[in-house]
């Protein structure tokens, strides 16, 4: 895990507070966990949505990044993709609505070829996903908005802390990216 952690959704709530004023409140949960597995997300989900619902509130939105710790690890491809498709299927059943993030480039690629085809893998899948939701789940993606291998060294060492997990401005560049990608889809 990188030294400087900020989660992403600081900047989102920031931005949402800032289009619709102080009239709408938003409430905005950080579930994700630094070292997570994708494999072992669904429980978790599942679990939070049911102690939000025994308090009487439900998410409308439900934003998943994942997939990056399962494939330093060697998971498939395929049994990442199954563990983020069931986190989206999971929050639908709750009512809420997804946004799909891909996984982002890593440093590391270059030297790890594998790694890229998993990771392309997963995220082909995952845009396959959201394209075939019928609007129940959006498309962030961080892999073409955010690359590493053709970015500048100078922007690399502003948004990463250590070219695999983001820096506070590159977890705030994807906090405006996911604003973008919702505010039209936010009453």
């Amino acid at each position: 895990m990188g030294s400087r952690f900020q989660p992403y959704t600081v900047r989102l709530r920031g931005l949402l507070e800032g289009r619709f004023g102080p009239e709408k409140k938003f409430q905005v949960v950080t579930e994700g966990i630094p070292g997570d597995m994708a494999l072992d997300m669904p429980i978790r989900l599942e679990e939070s949505l049911e102690r939000a619902a025994t308090l009487g509130y439900k998410y409308q939105w439900a934003l998943f990044l994942g997939g990056t710790n399962d494939m330093m690890q060697g998971v498939p491809a395929h049994d990442i993709a199954s563990s983020l498709a069931t986190l989206h299927r999971t929050a639908y059943a709750h009512g809420a609505r997804t946004v799909a993030i891909t996984i982002p480039e890593c440093s590391f690629e270059d030297d790890e070829p594998h790694i890229t085809a998993l990771r392309t893998a997963v995220n082909d899948h995952m845009r396959r996903f959201a394209d075939e939701s019928n609007g129940a789940t959006l498309l962030l993606d961080l892999a073409a908005l955010i690359p590493w291998a053709s970015m500048p060294p100078d922007e690399r060492r502003t948004l990463w802390d250590d070219g695999v997990h983001f820096s506070a401005a590159g977890y705030d560049r994807i906090g405006t990216l996911l604003y973008e990608v919702l505010k039209n889809h936010i009453n």
